[in-house]
């Protein structure tokens, strides 16, 4: 590794714990409490998923998961960031480096990630002193947010059918769908009980874990997984465009330290979710994905973003106002911008159908946030506060 890699692995790690002791927080992973609960959910999903399917016993699949999960001698990873997220960094990172070098388009170098509770839903570029490398920071629950969100939309579309091979098939008719969610309203309780633990506890993980139906299972990981692709597809967008370096910064705080700030214009906004769509598109086409179960995770992350700045707006102030950023365009206006660009990129009659299945996706998340918006308001007049990264 070079000496400069190193010197931005080492402001990354003190970046990382300079926010988390300046928020008055520790590492969730580095609790009694995380182990207890990935214990438990471990012993869960190998109880319904696994057992009877595999000759593993539960210490072995316990061991494969955790081998899995946990970075072994990798300089990049330090005690305040979450081993299991880096690992899924990695490997995303790796799926998307692949397709920009079989499209043939110049990578100058592998960017550098890593999670924080920064209190935003877009991630935060960040230049390194005395070098020529960005830093990428996710916000930290992000991905945690993306799994549990997508388990709640995709179990708001009734089974159809499932045959002994496991193949399922779906009703996202808005009939069916909102039948399902008129019949079970602990579909639209558990997304508001996630909200609450994201923005009030500080990891979405504190809501209380669960595993829908074995069939349910492919669904909710298609969605999950073209979202987090479509993230980091994003950020290597504006990388292959050149949009880190010469452009505007400004001086912000990450914790206490000052850090120059890479400010995107609207336009390189619209320009990286191009190019990050067409990256996951080709990612999630390798994985053996259509294109309908590919682009609603980008239609989907942009969507969950107007959620949660809508439910903050609640939290911080009683009403559902929204700021407009400098840097970044409005989620409609972004979620919009896609859909036309697979209007002019692919046939009408593969186009039309994966729009479609993004707006159900949209139109489930608003009959959420119907049921969700009376508690958020309910938790404001009570003076319930925000989790330490969202006062920020």
């Amino acid at each position: 590794m070079d000496s400069d890699r190193q010197h931005a692995i080492s402001f990354l790690h003190y970046i990382q714990q300079n926010t988390y002791e300046s928020l008055g927080i520790s590492p969730k992973w580095h609790s009694s409490d995380h182990s207890a609960l990935q214990e438990t959910f471990l012993k869960r999903y190998y109880d319904s998923l696994v057992k009877g399917r595999s000759d593993l016993t539960f210490d072995e699949f316990r061991h494969r998961f955790i081998k899995k999960n946990v970075v072994l001698n990798d300089e990049s990873i330090g005690l305040f960031q979450h081993p299991g997220w880096h690992s899924l960094l990695r490997e995303m990172c790796s799926e998307i480096e692949k397709v920009i070098k079989d499209k043939n388009i110049s990578l100058a170098q592998s960017p550098l990630f890593g999670t924080l509770p920064t209190g935003r839903v877009n991630g935060i570029v960040i230049s390194v002193p005395q070098s020529k490398y960005f830093i990428i920071l996710i916000e930290e629950g992000l991905f945690g947010f993306a799994n549990l969100a997508s388990k709640a939309i995709t179990r708001a579309f009734p089974l159809k059918k499932s045959d002994k091979e496991g193949y399922a098939t779906f009703s996202t008719e808005d009939a069916d769908w909102m039948e399902e969610i008129d019949s079970n309203p602990d579909r639209a309780e558990k997304f508001a009980e996630l909200l609450f633990a994201y923005l009030i506890g500080g990891d979405p993980h504190r809501s209380t874990p669960y595993l829908p139906e074995p069939q349910y299972d492919n669904l909710a990981s298609a969605m999950r997984s073209a979202m987090e692709l479509f993230v980091v597809g994003h950020e290597y967008g504006h990388i292959v465009s050149g949009h880190l370096s010469g452009g505007d910064t400004k001086k912000t705080l990450v914790g206490t330290e000052e850090t120059d700030e890479v400010l995107p214009s609207w336009q390189q906004e619209f320009e990286a979710d191009v190019r990050g769509l067409d990256f996951m598109l080709t990612a999630m086409m390798q994985r053996g994905y259509d294109i309908s179960l590919s682009f609603w995770g980008a239609s989907f992350f942009f969507s969950c973003i107007e959620i949660i700045e809508r439910a903050l707006s609640i939290l911080r102030t009683g009403n559902h106002t929204q700021r407009v950023s400098e840097t970044h365009p409005p989620s409609k206006m972004r979620r919009e911008l896609l859909h036309e660009v697979l209007r002019q990129s692919i046939p009408e009659e593969h186009s039309s159908g994966a729009i479609q299945l993004s707006e159900v996706v949209d139109s489930v998340l608003n009959q959420y946030w119907i049921a969700c918006e009376p508690i958020l308001l309910s938790a404001y007049k009570e003076g319930i506060e925000l989790a330490p990264a969202w006062q920020v």
